[in-house]
Formats: structure tokens, C-alpha cells, sequence
């Protein structure tokens, strides 16, 4: 008897054993999950730098049928853009966002976007370049040529002012083709300009060409937005640029002051 006694005190203890961590386990509160995803996150025009990284997004986040409201969303409701529909073209319209980097050069994000009649995605451009390929339509029809209809081409030289960067760039130069001859009929032009291909003072990267883009979708465009400041790193930008260097203490001449008299 002592002995099934210890057996079955043995064995009931062995069971506690096992079953106690399962038992902990699940009278232990539950940490909640934390979420490492971007995509979790409010899009925020300044945690991309390079135009390859923004043609990337893009093409991920927005494939043809996507609906309208889901590009405000993002680049206006969280990316704080500035929404301007087409004057002359329903279903058009672009998101315009500019980064002043360190009073050097404004690097403007011109996201513009043509959606059918139940507001579905079509085309989408990059500073003007339609990021699937396709020719963007109202160049096309406008630059049609016409059965006996004379036309007074003109390519102009214009400059979009940028006085914020009193540093560097206070102008973005281009050209214009104009149908007409008449910059104030603006869909029969196409415009070539060049900008930065990073939006990072310390690196603007190599140049990026634009042919052949509506100048209403480009980095010309004259439309306003909001200019917001990426300033953290602008000692380091002054001393690239401009040569300068920190001054070291006393290096103006003057003198501490003398201690005080006891």
C-alpha cells in the first residue's frame, strides 16, 4: 500500500509538472502584435528619395483599376499633397508635393493621374512620364496634324522661378514646344527640362530628362504647393556647396570674459 501510494503521489506530481507551463501559458495575457509593415504606416512623401524609388511605389501601390479615392488617400489625406484637377479635362488630375532642400533647389513630386468615368485608374505619370507606357492622350490629340490648317510652331525658352533657393537654383529652365505659337493654350505643348534624380541635399544623384511631357504634369508646371523644408542636415550641405566650415571658438577675435573679481 505505502508503496502505490508513493507511486500515485509520484505520478500525480509529474502531471502538475507538465501541466503547470500549459497552464501559465494560457492564463498569460496576450502581448498584442506589433506591426513592422510600411505599408501599416501613413505615407509620407519624405521617406522617398530617389525618383526610381517613387516609379517603384507607384507601380506597386497603384496598378490600372485602382479607384481615385485610394491615390487621395495616400498622396493628400497622409502625404499632405496639394490636389489640382485639370481645367479642360474631367477625370484628370495631379498631386503636387515640394521639398525645399536647403534653400538649394525645390524638388518638386508632380503625381498626376487620368481615371475613366467610374473613377478607375488609366494612366498615371511621374513629373509627366506615364509610368506604364502609355502616350499620354492629350499630347496626342492635340498635336494632331489637321487637313489644311496652317499652325505657328514655336519652340520658347521659359523658366519656372524657384526664389526659395537662394542658395542654388532659383529657376528651372526648359523648353517648350507650342502648337500655336500661344503659351496661353497649354494643351498643344510638350515640354524637355531637367532636374535632380534624388530628393536628398547631400546627393541630388544624377540628372533626370524629361521629353516630350505635358508641361502641366512636369517640374515646370507653375502651379503652387505647399513648400516643405527638409533642413536637418543643412550645415553639411553649406559645407559641400559652399566650402565653409565651422568657425572655432575665439576665431573672430574676441575674448572671453574675465572671471569675476573676488
Amino acid at each position: 500500500m505505502p508503496f502505490r501510494f508513493a507511486f500515485f503521489i509520484t505520478l500525480f506530481a509529474a502531471a502538475l509538472c507538465v501541466a503547470a507551463p500549459a497552464l501559465a501559458e494560457e492564463a498569460a495575457p496576450q502581448r498584442p502584435e506589433i506591426s513592422t509593415d510600411p505599408g501599416d504606416l501613413p505615407f509620407d512623401f519624405m521617406d522617398i528619395k530617389t525618383l526610381d524609388e517613387m516609379e517603384t511605389f507607384l507601380k506597386a501601390k497603384f496598378p490600372p483599376g485602382t479607384d481615385r479615392s485610394a491615390l487621395r488617400q495616400t498622396f493628400v489625406t497622409e502625404g499632405k499633397a496639394t490636389l489640382f484637377p485639370h481645367p479642360r479635362h474631367p477625370g484628370v488630375e495631379k498631386y503636387i508635393y515640394d521639398i525645399n532642400l536647403c534653400y538649394y533647389y525645390i524638388f518638386r513630386w508632380n503625381i498626376s493621374a487620368d481615371y475613366n468615368k467610374e473613377q478607375k485608374l488609366e494612366r498615371l505619370y511621374l513629373n509627366g512620364r506615364e509610368i506604364y507606357g502609355a502616350q499620354d492622350p492629350i499630347i496626342a490629340t492635340a498635336l494632331k496634324d489637321k487637313i489644311n490648317t496652317y499652325v505657328q510652331q514655336r519652340i520658347i525658352k521659359v523658366k519656372r522661378p524657384r526664389p526659395e533657393a537662394y542658395k542654388g537654383e532659383t529657376s528651372i529652365a526648359g523648353l517648350i514646344y507650342d502648337r500655336d505659337g500661344d503659351l496661353g493654350t497649354a494643351d498643344d505643348q510638350k515640354a524637355i527640362t531637367a532636374g535632380p534624380s534624388r530628393a536628398d541635399p547631400l546627393d541630388m544623384g544624377a540628372t533626370a530628362v524629361y521629353t516630350d511631357v505635358l508641361p502641366w504634369r512636369s517640374i515646370l508646371d507653375h502651379d503652387n504647393a505647399l513648400v516643405v523644408g527638409k533642413m536637418k542636415h543643412c550645415l553639411e550641405v553649406d559645407k559641400k556647396y559652399l566650402g565653409l566650415e565651422p568657425a572655432a571658438p575665439g576665431a573672430d577675435g574676441r575674448k572671453a570674459n574675465p572671471p569675476p573679481a573676488r
